[in-house]
């Protein structure tokens, strides 16, 4: 068996590991070199870099049996071609779910359905917010003042650029690599004096005893 992965997160390439150990071929994209870079050489695991159109992932599936998408939940574009280019190619398609995490009933959560929600929600409050939804939305929330967010992003030139492009001010950009213990979430809270914490559904959120208001926005998964 052959099996196509599209990773660049922790969950893929944990699982991309445990099928090459059991003798399954595995073909691994990626869409960055720095997800190339995290996911490094291993025996029986063949790496490709770089964004696929849906056109190239049928072509591609056309030598799998099967497809997984372990993409990050936030990517829904990505999936909706992945899952998309499986029923053209007529393969199997799987989707890696992360086990949601979730919080102390003590601790003050508001949950959103769009990132355009959380803005205006926002809009109405003062303080400073830590976005940890990744770099690509930042300009949307340019409205809420660039000088208010403290975005935490992968410590990439891509990533800082889309900060620099949304105009966060370099003082305010936290560009380091995951994975984060609770101890390193309320060190930079409390660091950068944040009032709001921003997060995805599927994120593994590890955040308690600190106040901050937490704003969970819910993910649309494809299973």
């Amino acid at each position: 068996m052959k099996i196509c992965l599209f990773s660049g997160t922790s969950d893929g390439r944990e699982m991309s590991k445990r099928l090459a150990e059991i003798g399954i071929d595995v073909s691994v994209y990626v869409a960055t070199e720095y997800g190339g870079e995290e996911q490094g050489e291993t025996e029986g695991i063949e790496v490709s870099v770089g964004r696929k159109t849906e056109e190239e992932m049928r072509e591609l599936m056309l030598e799998h049996d099967l497809c997984i998408d372990a993409t990050h939940p936030y990517a829904v574009l990505a999936t909706e071609n992945i899952r998309a280019a499986c029923e053209a190619a007529g393969i199997p398609y799987y989707r890696l779910k992360r086990r949601e995490t979730g919080m102390d009933e003590s601790s003050y959560i508001i949950s959103v359905k769009t990132t355009e929600e959380a803005i205006d929600w926002l809009r109405e409050k003062e303080g400073r917010i830590m976005l940890t939804t990744g770099s690509k939305d930042l300009h949307k929330y340019m409205v809420l003042g660039p000088e208010r967010l403290y975005p935490r992003v992968l410590p990439t030139g891509d990533s800082i650029r889309l900060c620099e492009e949304a105009e966060i001010p370099h003082r305010n950009i936290i560009a380091v690599q995951g994975p984060f213990v609770e101890s390193l979430n309320i060190a930079l809270i409390e660091q950068f004096e944040n009032n709001f914490f921003y997060y995805t559904l599927s994120f593994r959120i590890h955040v308690h005893n600190v106040q901050v208001c937490y704003i969970c926005i819910h993910v649309p998964c494809w299973c």
